[in-house]
């Protein structure tokens, strides 16, 4: 429906109080009808990456799960990064690692590099990393620098896949020797 339909509709219905009053709510509803169609087709879409982000993020750990657990020994969990959201793996880390998902966030994220504010994490020992900030290379194969240590435990980021609409990587553990 474009304007000049529109302007004909009024035009009808703009002597008739009831027409008019009809006019505007059947405007009204169509306008809901779209905007809610509109948010439930985002949202499934949305749904949709990342169901396919969390099955890429379980074939890369199935195909290179020797090479992983040899870079990672002391635990790993992978991630994805879908328009700015971080969304975790299916697979948690090792039953005495606990973290808490919901603490991590996307603080910047260009072509060149990825400022993320990593997970809050209790790991073995009751050792807690909060607020750890790291910046990384925003590049396939980067790690994060700057680790900080906390009672020898530190964290920090490893870049797997980097395109242009995903990003897949790992926080890793590492107990300082």
């Amino acid at each position: 429906m474009d304007i000049e339909q529109l302007e004909k509709l009024w035009n009808i219905a703009k002597g008739h109080p009831f027409k008019a009053f009809a006019f505007v709510i059947v405007l009204v509803l169509v306008f809901l009808a779209a905007a809610w169609l509109y948010g439930y087709m985002g949202e499934k879409g949305r749904q949709v990456a990342a169901r396919k982000l969390k099955d890429d993020m379980s074939r890369i750990k199935a195909e290179k799960a020797e090479t992983l657990n040899s870079q990672f020994p002391d635990g790993y969990q992978l991630f994805g990064i879908l328009k700015g959201n971080i969304i975790p793996s299916r697979e948690p880390p090792r039953e005495d690692i606990d973290i808490k998902w919901n603490t991590a966030k996307i603080l910047k994220m260009t072509n060149e590099y990825i400022d993320i504010m990593l997970p809050d994490t209790t790991l073995p020992g009751n050792n807690v990393l909060k607020s750890n900030v790291v910046r990384v290379k925003n590049q396939e194969g980067t790690v994060s620098s700057g680790h900080i240590v906390v009672n020898n435990w530190t964290t920090f980021v490893k870049i797997l896949v980097s395109r242009e609409n995903k990003v897949i990587a790992i926080v890793g553990y590492a107990r300082v020797r």
